[in-house]
């Protein structure tokens, strides 16, 4: 997790998938948890865990009902979830209630308002367009239309505020070499682009209206 430079504690990963980051996270936490919706990604991620030598829990649950007692966790992190939540605001709720005082909450999403192709569909500024325009231009395709709930810059901030947290950043992540390797050249270019704009202050503050993705870093402030 960017930014998190801390080691020791507990580490709670909702919607973990196959687990990548719970293997890069063990050797830095004294507990690491996964937990996802889908039940053949856990499997995965168990068979993934053991090749690693790894034996951490995973569960089966949904993020608007975490089965856990409060406070039981350091850092919570969650990686492309919160668009596909039911209740954002339930399962923020509940983020909340299982963080210890004095912990961090770090979550990737795309942007609402991004001009590049959203993820989902593959639609160039697909967050512009009403839902059921959305869903026409899928099944025109042959696809199933997603449920996603996309957030811009201010309705994150919003969202994560409302549920408590204080010290609520937004940041434009990068996208890591690995990542950026199985796109095409055109695609690459833009990438590309996107890191050199990020550092120019101007450039900054344009890709936090209408760059690809957000990363939102939040803290419990001790005493909540």
């Amino acid at each position: 997790m960017a930014g998190d430079n801390r080691t020791g504690g507990s580490l709670l990963e909702i919607g973990c998938g196959t687990g990548p980051l719970l293997v890069a996270a063990a050797g830095r936490y004294d507990q690491v948890v996964g937990v996802d919706i889908a039940f053949r990604w856990l499997v995965v991620a168990k068979k993934r865990l053991m090749e690693a030598g790894l034996d951490l829990p995973l569960i089966c649950a949904c993020a608007e009902a975490l089965p856990f007692a409060a406070p039981a966790f350091d850092r919570v992190a969650a990686d492309s979830v919160l668009e596909h939540l039911h209740d954002q605001r339930q399962a923020l709720a509940e983020i909340r209630r299982v963080m210890r005082p004095g912990g961090w909450f770090f979550a990737l999403t795309p942007n609402r308002y991004s001009l590049g192709p959203d993820p989902h569909t593959g639609i160039w500024a697909g967050g512009y367009l009403p839902d059921r325009w959305t869903a026409a231009i899928v099944r025109r395709q042959g696809g199933i239309p997603p449920r996603r709930r996309l957030l811009s810059t201010r309705g994150l901030a919003r969202l994560v505020r409302e549920a408590g947290f204080t010290r609520v950043r937004i940041q434009l992540p990068d996208v890591p070499e690995g990542q950026r390797a199985h796109f095409g050249p055109a695609m690459r270019r833009l990438i590309d682009g996107y890191h050199l704009a990020k550092r120019l202050p101007a450039g900054r503050q344009i890709l936090g209206l209408v760059g690809p993705l957000l990363q939102v870093v939040a803290m419990l402030e001790i005493g909540d």
